[in-house]
């Protein structure tokens, strides 16, 4: 049985809501869900679009106030992110650690505690691999939270994170969905 947890030790019990973020300077994914009685559940996902004419640092006030109104409107418990990954254009690594930095000061003056999982992570507790393809991860974070539609990548992403935390936060739900992609992975994500 899953038991309710303090907000500040950002543990995912039940009735916590849990927002996932996949910060990037044209597009940052977000989802948000719900763990209830061992069952996870989408509130909302959808990315937030910036015009690349726009300059970076304008993108940037766009980032952060589009992460705290979401904050205001759906009251997460936790947030967490997708950590940097190893970049071959510095460039890049630039400016998504920049859309990264917006996101986490929004959850850090939301008083949110704030966590940073690996792509490969991610990518383990929702696909039960972490070389997992994005189509892989898409499946399955639709399959895990009951989707019908599809997503955009980057909302995927997020969920996938939120999931993730999820999973890292010791609830039976999550570990048993883990446990459940472990058996389809050795068979076939795409035979779900």
């Amino acid at each position: 049985m899953l038991t309710t947890e303090s907000p500040k030790n950002g543990k995912a019990g039940d009735g916590a809501v849990i927002m996932g973020v996949d910060p990037g300077s044209l597009f940052t994914g977000y989802g948000i869900i719900r763990v209830q009685g061992g069952k996870l559940t989408m509130l909302a996902a959808d990315r937030l679009s910036l015009n690349a004419d726009w300059p970076m640092p304008d993108r940037l006030v766009a980032i952060h106030e589009g992460i705290l109104r979401l904050i205001k409107l759906h009251h997460p418990t936790v947030m967490a992110l997708e950590d940097l990954f190893t970049f071959k254009n510095p460039r890049s690594a630039l400016k998504l650690a920049q859309a990264r930095a917006a996101s986490l000061l929004a959850g850090a003056l939301s008083s949110l505690p704030v966590f940073e999982y690996s792509p490969s992570l991610v990518k383990k507790t929702v696909a039960g691999g972490g070389r997992a393809g994005k189509a892989q991860v898409a499946f399955m974070v639709g399959k895990i939270l009951a989707i019908s539609r599809e997503l955009p990548p980057d909302a995927s992403d997020a969920l996938g994170v939120a999931i993730c935390h999820a999973g890292q936060s010791n609830i039976d739900a999550p570990a048993a969905t883990a446990a459940a992609v472990g058996r389809a992975r050795a068979s076939s994500w795409r035979r779900l």
